[in-house]
């Protein structure tokens, strides 16, 4: 039975169809991570040109003497605005013209002195946030952090339904190259 079992799936035949089907699972393989780092880097990358802006923004004001951002006063946490930036100065005083608001990434803000910029992920408010953390200098000195958040929660689902939708198309590529 062995022998007429692998005349029947090892002849040539049986061997091109399986070659040829591990070649499009392969190249189904890498066209999806492909699809999805270009799909990442690209909605990721308008996150952190967004972000860059709007800390240049505000560190602009800051070095001006007006405030992180001109949002509407509230209750802490950061007064009102969960996307508002945030000035951490590094030895805990208030800002200056402002109220010691609380920082997005404490670490980042520890790190802050020894690197020009940084991007992290948080949870706040239930929510994931990508944070860019630029120092904020005074008369050439590291004095603080300035911090500018983004909401990625849409980001995050985007991201979830490529990858499902690669996932779905998966048996299905796997039958026709079988086929």
């Amino acid at each position: 039975m062995s022998t007429r079992m692998h005349q029947k799936f090892g002849g040539i035949r049986w061997q091109l169809i399986l070659g040829s089907a591990a070649i499009l699972i392969s190249v189904f393989v890498i066209a999806g991570f492909g699809v999805r780092q270009v799909t990442t880097s690209t909605l990721y990358g308008t996150v952190d040109r967004e972000l860059a802006s709007r800390a240049e923004r505000t560190d602009s004001r800051l070095q001006r003497g007006e405030p992180a951002d001109r949002a509407p006063r509230g209750p802490a946490p950061n007064r009102g605005n969960p996307y508002k930036p945030v000035l951490v100065m590094l030895d805990g005083s208030a800002p200056p013209g402002g109220d010691i608001l609380l920082a997005w990434d404490d670490k980042a803000v520890e790190r802050a002195s020894t690197t020009e910029r940084q991007t992290t992920r948080v949870i706040a408010y239930d929510e994931p946030f990508r944070i860019l953390t630029i120092p904020f200098r005074r008369d050439g000195s590291v004095v603080g952090a300035i911090q500018v958040p983004y909401p990625i929660a849409d980001i995050e689902r985007s991201v979830q339904a490529v990858d499902r939708t690669l996932l779905m198309l998966s048996p299905i590529v796997l039958l026709i190259a079988c086929g």
